[in-house]
């Protein structure tokens, strides 16, 4: 796998995922991730070649929670054709492999998603609880993840697994556009994808910077 400069890359990451670790409330109160572990295929197992990828599961700002849709079937055509030439290991975005929630027809309506708190007692009723049963399926299956998001500067891993446009304040120099993130996983049964926002985050955005357009309401208004 080639690395690029110590920047970050947007693409996708080919992988099969080892393991997982989440972090509750009381491991992180204010910036909890799911990570995802696994190995470059090309290279020993040894621990520093033990490679992850953040999920985020919790947003730094308010309001803090997510929208999430899991879409089973997955089915959008143009992008599995794409997806099934990759080989393991990270593929840098081209001019027709992304994702944009905005822009790439068909793809997702993340209006149609659920608000979720990251941890809450109970079950089934917040993030890490409807995360969890996707992510141990896939790695219970050894399937076939295609994660998009940024790679590291080390390139040792993935982040940025959401929505990449619409965020306001501190976080509005990260929008963009067909830069958005998603988990896309092929297993025995089929294809199958999540996709994560920030209930904060606004849409319709600016067809060249991402940024939130006039008159734009956050998805936290939108949803009902």
């Amino acid at each position: 796998m080639a690395h690029s400069g110590g920047q970050e890359v947007y693409g996708v990451y080919v992988l099969k995922p080892f393991g997982y670790e989440r972090e509750r409330h009381a491991d992180d109160p204010e910036d909890p991730h799911m990570l995802l572990y696994f190995r470059d295929p090309d290279k020993p197992r040894t621990a520093a070649n033990k490679y992850n990828v953040a999920i985020n599961v919790k947003s730094k700002g308010s309001p803090s929670e997510l929208v999430y849709i899991f879409k089973d079937p997955f089915d959008h055509q143009a992008t599995i054709r794409q997806l099934e030439a990759l080989e393991l290991g990270f593929h840098a975005a081209t001019p027709t492999l992304f994702l944009d929630y905005q822009r790439t027809q068909d793809l997702v309506d993340i209006n149609s998603g659920t608000i979720l708190a990251h941890d809450v007692p109970g079950n089934d009723n917040d993030l890490l609880d409807k995360l969890e049963p996707v992510i141990q399926s896939l790695i219970r299956k050894q399937a076939t993840a295609y994660i998009f998001g940024f790679r590291y500067r080390d390139g040792k891993g993935l982040h940025k697994v959401h929505m990449n446009q619409g965020s306001v304040g501190s976080f509005a120099n990260q929008n963009g556009v067909k830069t958005d993130g998603a988990i896309i996983i092929h297993d025995d049964e089929g294809w199958k994808a999540v996709f994560l926002a920030f209930a904060s985050q606004m849409i319709p955005t600016d067809d060249q910077s991402g940024n939130p357009k006039p008159g734009a309401q956050s998805l936290e208004d939108q949803i009902e």
